[in-house]
């Protein structure tokens, strides 16, 4: 496809470019890497996708820790539970933050709450890249939405800037999963990432 022949390209520095109308001209190519033996010939892209290739993509989280715990029950909603000394969502904040592709996180809390909402605040500022706590709502649809609406007034978003949606009760999520999800989304395509079940046990 067009984007794949551009990533090409452009990862060998290989290309001039011819600009007319909503058309780019691949008009001729140089230096191709020696350990290429692939054959190109000049090709015409429509504008969008290549903008899109220049553009480098901004990858942005939404944290979704607005659960009120009826599944877990004890003093505090799961996602306050604490798991060697920080609360479980402060884990999963952590790993966003040292993800490098990843450019602001917004937090989703407890709409219900807002003694949770001022506590979580207090306790990211530590995160740069975190850009807003706001309020959930009575579903996760609800919640999710009140955090694609807050990045939005947050920062300058573009529609091809992937947005990773997770779950803030799953600790063990790592900065290289983050990477390699990020780098499978595209504006046509999502991603879920599923990791295997262990086989559990049962006194």
């Amino acid at each position: 496809g067009y984007l794949e022949k551009l990533e090409f390209l452009f990862e060998y520095k290989a290309v001039n470019i011819f600009s007319r109308r909503n058309t780019f001209s691949i008009l001729r190519i140089k230096n191709i890497n020696q350990r290429s033996n692939r054959a190109l010939v000049p090709f015409r892209v429509k504008r969008q996708f290549f903008e899109a290739l220049l553009r480098k993509r901004s990858v942005f989280a939404i944290i979704v820790a607005a659960g009120s715990g009826n599944r877990c029950p004890g003093p505090r909603a799961k996602q306050f539970l604490e798991l060697q000394g920080q609360p479980i969502y402060v884990w999963s904040v952590k790993a966003f933050q040292e993800t490098q592709c990843v450019a602001g996180i917004i937090i989703v809390g407890p709409g219900s709450d807002n003694e949770a909402l001022l506590e979580m605040q207090d306790l990211t500022r530590a995160f740069p890249k975190v850009l807003k706590v706001v309020a959930g709502g009575s579903s996760r649809t609800e919640s999710v939405s009140n955090g694609i609406t807050a990045l939005r007034s947050s920062c300058d978003i573009a529609e091809n800037d992937p947005v990773l949606i997770h779950d803030g009760v799953r600790p063990l999520i790592t900065p290289d999963l983050i990477q390699r999800v990020a780098d499978q989304v595209s504006p046509t395509n999502s991603l879920s990432r599923l990791q295997p079940r262990p086989q559990l046990l049962k006194k």
